[in-house]
């Protein structure tokens, strides 16, 4: 069948999420500087204790079945219609707070003061970079919107994607988005994809998923019924059991695949 539609995941494959996040933890750290903090030291300690307490969360379930990272927790707001995100709302106040408390205790500072204004800058700072898209993303879809139904499947938050979204420029390309948070289901749930056709009207064999996790978006189009191509970003290893029609480097490489 020919091809009526492209889905698109969105971390790691329009959005540079990872390189958002690190830049935004320098930029914030840049302000303990003044105070003598050593800058890579207080980097590592502020990670590891993101990391430390995101493991230790009781939240753990809903961030794996949804599909949120530690980076996300350190911003994100965590508003929604479900009724599981008001404890993590709380939970997240304090979790931003101690990871900034806790990180300058390792490098030998205690100000709460301070750790209670890296919390906020922090916010500001990863939310003032959803718009770094991969360079070729623009005119990728530029090209793309005229011939084909696009939409996008991510998993994650509803208001920590959605934000994103909205803040990026690039909600206007895509008249559906499912969003894990919202769908009640997460990549590579074949519901999440079944959900995503029958809004674009379009059938499996008539669509193909983009995207940089072969554990989610791979293996989900597998099950799904739906062509996979894999844009390979960092040099991951493929998941076992995910099998991609296709692998790309970079999304100036898909026009040729559709």
């Amino acid at each position: 069948m020919p091809t009526r539609a492209v889905l698109f995941d969105l971390d790691e494959t329009l959005h540079a999420d990872s390189a958002a996040t690190r830049a935004a933890l320098r930029a914030t750290i840049a302000l303990a500087a003044a105070r003598g903090a050593n800058t890579e030291a207080l980097v590592r300690a502020a990670w590891l204790r993101a990391l430390d307490g995101y493991r230790a969360s009781p939240h753990q379930d809903y961030f794996a079945e949804i599909g949120v990272s530690a980076g996300e927790c350190l911003w994100g707001r965590f508003i929604g219609e479900d009724a599981r995100l008001r404890p993590i709302a709380r939970w997240a106040i304090n979790y931003q707070l101690a990871t900034w408390e806790r990180a300058l205790a390792d490098v030998g500072l205690r100000d709460d003061i301070l750790a209670a204004t890296l919390a906020e800058r922090f916010r500001v700072e990863r939310r003032a970079r959803h718009d770094w898209l991969f360079p070729e993303v623009s005119a990728t879809l530029d090209r793309l919107r005229p011939t084909y139904a696009l939409a996008l499947i991510t998993n994650g938050a509803p208001d920590i994607q959605r934000d994103k979204l909205a803040r990026s420029g690039l909600e206007p390309y895509f008249p559906v988005v499912a969003v894990s948070g919202e769908a009640g289901v997460a990549k590579p749930d074949p519901a999440i994809f079944a959900q995503t056709l029958a809004a674009l009207e379009v059938a499996a064999d008539e669509a193909v998923m983009v995207g940089d996790s072969p554990a989610a978006d791979i293996l989900g189009a597998n099950r799904a019924g739906v062509r996979a191509i894999w844009i390979r970003r960092e040099g991951q290893p493929l998941t076992a059991g995910a099998r991609p029609d296709a692998t790309i480097a970079s999304l100036d490489e898909l026009d040729a695949l559709l």
